[in-house]
């Protein structure tokens, strides 16, 4: 852009109006030729400006507006948001410090929104303008093409990911502190564009989460350059003494290093220090790197999770499929939903477990619990009365439905059928999960009710369950080509032959009735 131009754009000082603000910076951002991430944490900076000036400037009975103000130049690409509400002074607002030591739990997130915005950006200054109001100047440096290295598909390895020729030497582990947060959310993109949780794209999400210990994550961080190069975390849903091994990224650049293997080591040695017993994890089958990192670690394949996430982009890498297709025909292919190994890891001695197994799943669930290591009471079913407990989760985003059964009543089959049924037809799951006691004796009659409405076989939760571990079923209203699938351990692809002769079973069972 070889023209200096200016524009502005003036909205009424309501939350409803901030995605218009946000769209006039992208699209300004564009013409500047910023690259993708520039463009998005400038966006992000914007977003967090405008929504404080909405919040703040203006008075709960008061009116006003708020105008956004673009002046693009060769060099430089500056955005002013102002107000005429409120008066402030940016020396008296609370700075944010972060904290000296490894614990975040109690760190004060004040001022946090102005340092994020002084991270996204090149320059942030403060202008007071008397009875005129205030403004916050954002500016963002244009870079020379080509100043900024990207690695396209095109020259990526196709079947392995590509790895650091040079050493870092200077890598630390350690607690992530609030300061890193950013930098986390910089680190995912590189490697999954913006196809991961939004909670990894947020910092002060990503924060509170941690503060609250639903999260406890660890990072990699290049001394040398301040960037965070990997993050792994442990998340408990609830703080339950079960936790989620997940998140787990390393920059393209950083890989062949041992920092995923570190990273792990770290975070386990934290965990013995909490009431966790056990870990579970899901590893992508569109590649087996993960599943190898999780097997060496001492996690054990329990389950096969089909086309349970939604499409992945690996941005640096491009692996190779199973079935042969040219370059062409993958980009002309439709992205699939990803399917996932399950695994667990016991941190403690697993304690012996009661099953109440549904009979034809009994040699399989056997030899998961051999690979599990547990020692497994099988026992015989029985009738249930009385009624049941379930709670029911829909990810409209991932179109991902959850049935949760804490215990098998007399109304359990009914229940989950309305369940089932309310997730697809309303809420427009094109997967769903159920999960069912294994040391209820009401299981096996209530699996084999499932079964009959089109939910198959997907393995064991362990110790998830209020007394034992559950029974995961599934049910898929989409299509699944398992050619796309790849399964590292010999036991995983056993167990995933298994489920997919089970799940065509019941497709055919569905069929004939």
């Amino acid at each position: 852009m070889n023209t200096n131009f200016r524009t502005k754009l003036t909205l009424p000082g309501k939350m409803d109006f901030l995605p218009l603000a946000l769209a006039y910076v992208r699209e300004l951002a564009t013409l500047a030729k910023l690259t993708h991430r520039e463009i998005k944490f400038m966006v992000l900076a914007v977003e967090e400006a405008c929504a404080n000036a909405i919040k703040y400037a203006y008075d709960s009975i008061e009116a006003g507006d708020i105008t956004v103000v673009g002046e693009l130049s060769p060099t430089a690409l500056k955005i002013v948001i102002h107000d005429r509400g409120l008066p402030f002074d940016q020396s008296l607002a609370p700075a944010y410090t972060p904290p000296a030591d490894k614990d975040i739990l109690h760190a004060s997130i004040r001022g946090l929104g102005l340092y994020l915005i002084q991270q996204a950006v090149d320059e942030v200054h403060w202008q007071n303008k008397g009875r005129e109001g205030k403004e916050l100047h954002l500016v963002k440096y244009c870079r020379q093409p080509g100043m900024i290295p990207v690695l396209s598909e095109a020259n990526a390895d196709t079947c392995t990911v590509p790895e650091c020729q040079t050493p870092h030497p200077r890598i630390t582990i350690r607690r992530m502190i609030p300061e890193d947060a950013l930098r986390v959310a910089q680190c995912f993109y590189r490697t999954f564009g913006y196809t991961y949780e939004d909670d990894l794209y947020v910092p002060d999400h990503l924060i509170r989460l941690n503060q609250t210990g639903e999260f406890i994550s660890v990072v990699a961080v290049d001394e040398e350059t301040g960037e965070v190069v990997g993050h792994d975390a442990l998340v408990r849903e609830g703080l339950k003494p079960v936790g989620e091994y997940t998140h787990l990224v390393v920059a393209p650049a950083y890989r062949g290093q041992r920092i995923r293997q570190r990273m792990g080591d770290f975070l386990e040695q934290e965990l013995h220090q909490l009431d966790v017993i056990g870990l579970f994890g899901q590893a992508v089958t569109a590649h087996t790197i993960s599943q190898r990192a999780s097997e060496s670690r001492g996690f054990h394949v329990c389950g096969i999770s089909l086309a349970m996430d939604s499409p992945y982009v690996f941005k640096k890498i491009r692996f190779a499929p199973q079935i042969k297709e040219t370059s062409a025909e993958a980009d002309a292919r439709p992205p699939h939903r990803e399917s996932l190994v399950f695994y667990f890891k016991y941190l403690v001695p697993p304690p012996d477990t009661m099953v109440y197994a549904p009979r034809r799943h009994s040699e399989m669930l056997a030899g998961i619990y051999a690979n599990l290591q547990v020692q497994a009471d099988f026992r015989e079913a029985a009738s249930v009365g009385g009624q049941g407990q379930l709670s029911v989760r829909l990810s409209g985003e991932d179109k991902l439905g959850e049935i949760e059964v804490e215990k098998v009543g007399a109304d359990t089959a009914t229940e989950v059928r309305r369940a089932w049924r309310d997730l697809c037809d309303i809420g427009g799951a094109e997967v769903v999960y159920l999960y069912l006691p294994l040391s209820d004796p009401g299981t096996p009659d209530a699996c084999r009710s499932a079964e009959d409405h089109g939910f198959f076989f997907s393995g064991v939760w362990p110790a998830h369950a209020a007394h034992g571990d559950y029974l995961r079923l599934q049910y898929l209203a989409v299509q699944l080509d398992p050619a796309y699938i790849q399964v590292f351990s010999p036991f995983g692809r056993e167990l995933l032959s298994y489920v997919l002769q089970e799940q065509q079973r019941n497709s055919a069972h569905r069929g004939s009735t």
